[in-house]
């Protein structure tokens, strides 16, 4: 009888663990994360761009931020899902929430400064979901691992 308890409290306790593995994800999803920094840095960039109304916009430059946009979802989209569940949870809301972005951003069709302020809206929402995913999901992840370290994935000021 105890040695069948002992193993039915091995194979418990063992099914419980992976407290390091998921941590060991979370670190590499954030190394991963920071891989995108140059390109929030662009949309940063951009929004500025087309806050400025002393700047003369394009069809042109319009593309180019629908084309920021969807490289920018494509290349989060690629990241292999992560295991760990919560992880893999906020990871997948992110994704479909920057995926509104393009719907936000496609040409309607209608004046330049019209389709400036779609655009602008499109960058805007990954801006915010970004800052949202960082903060709300894989900041509270972070300090659940107890990871020594503050969270180093920000939005660039």
């Amino acid at each position: 009888m105890l040695p069948r308890l002992a193993l039915i409290l091995m194979l418990v306790l063992g099914g419980c663990g992976g407290g390091t593995e998921d941590a060991d994800e979370l670190k590499a999803y954030v190394v991963k994360m920071q891989q995108f920094e140059s390109s929030t840095k662009k949309i940063r960039d951009y929004i500025t761009r087309l806050d400025d109304r002393g700047v003369q916009i394009s069809v042109a430059d319009l593309a180019a931020g629908r084309n920021l946009i969807d490289e920018y979802c494509a290349a989060v989209s690629a990241i292999e899902p992560p295991i760990y569940d919560d992880l893999r949870r906020a990871y997948n809301n992110y994704v479909a929430k920057i995926e509104q972005a393009k719907e936000l951003a496609a040409d309607s069709g209608r004046d330049l400064s019209r389709e400036r302020g779609n655009v602008a809206i499109g960058l805007r929402h990954i801006e915010k979901m970004t800052i949202q995913h960082y903060g709300s999901a894989i900041d509270l992840l972070w300090l659940r691992q107890k990871l020594p370290d503050e969270m180093p994935l920000k939005w660039p000021e």
